[in-house]
C-alpha cells in the first residue's frame, strides 16, 4: 500500500508501472531489513502481497502486475548495485552522497539504475517517466526533481543520445531483458 500519494492518472497504470513501483518497495524493504535476503522478500510478495486480483496499491484499489517483471527489476537492483551506484552517485548534486538520501530515494535509485543500465531496450523516455511516478508516490513534494535530475544524468553516462546502449553495454546479451513499450500520456 502506498502511503505518501497516488501518481497522477493511477487508473492508467500498467502491469509494468505496478511491477517498478511494488520492485521499489520490495527493494525499499531490503534496505531497511539487510538480514533478510532478497528473495525471502520477492516471496513475501509474491505469496502475501499478490493477489489473483492484483496488487493493492491505492485505497484497497487493485491494479495488474508483472510478477515476472517485478522479480527481474528486484533481483537485478539488489544484485548489480555495485556496477551503477559510482554513476548515480556521481549524478547527485555536488558535495551529495548515497548515504544521506532518504530510503526510499535509494531504492527508486537502485531500481531506476539498474534498468537503464541493463535495458537498453527501453526507451528513455519510459525509465524516466515510470520512476517519476514512483517519486510522486512515495516521496513529498519536492523529491521527484532530484529523481528527474539525477536519472537525466545517469542516461547520460550510459546510454548514447540516440538512446542506445553506451560501448559499455553493447557487448551485453540483451535476449533476456523484458521490453517496454512507451506509457500512456
Amino acid at each position: 500500500m502506498l502511503y505518501r500519494g497516488t501518481p497522477p492518472l493511477s487508473s492508467l497504470l500498467f502491469p509494468r508501472t505496478v511491477s517498478r513501483l511494488a520492485a521499489v518497495q520490495a527493494t525499499f524493504q531490503k534496505l531497511l531489513r539487510p538480514d533478510m535476503s532478497i528473495a525471502d522478500i520477492i516471496q513475501d510478495f509474491v505469496l502475501y502481497r499478490f493477489t489473483p486480483e492484483g496488487y493493492a496499491l491505492f485505497n484497497g484499489e487493485y491494479f495488474s502486475i508483472d510478477q515476472d517483471f517485478f522479480t527481474f527489476i528486484t533481483l537485478g537492483a539488489n544484485g548489480s548495485w555495485g556496477t551503477v551506484e559510482n554513476t548515480i552517485e556521481k549524478a547527485l548534486p555536488s558535495g551529495w552522497s548515497m548515504n544521506q538520501m532518504e530510503t526510499t530515494t535509494r531504492a527508486i535509485f537502485r531500481c531506476s539504475g539498474f534498468e537503464i543500465h541493463n535495458c537498453p531496450s527501453t526507451p528513455k523516455g519510459v525509465i524516466l517517466n515510470e520512476y517519476i511516478v514512483a517519486a510522486h508516490c512515495f516521496l513529498l513534494d519536492k523529491g521527484h526533481g532530484l529523481i528527474n535530475a539525477v536519472l537525466e544524468k545517469t542516461f547520460d553516462t550510459f546510454r548514447t543520445p540516440a538512446q542506445g546502449p553506451s560501448t559499455q553495454d553493447s557487448t551485453q546479451d540483451s535476449s533476456i531483458e523484458p521490453v517496454d513499450a512507451p506509457s500512456a500520456p
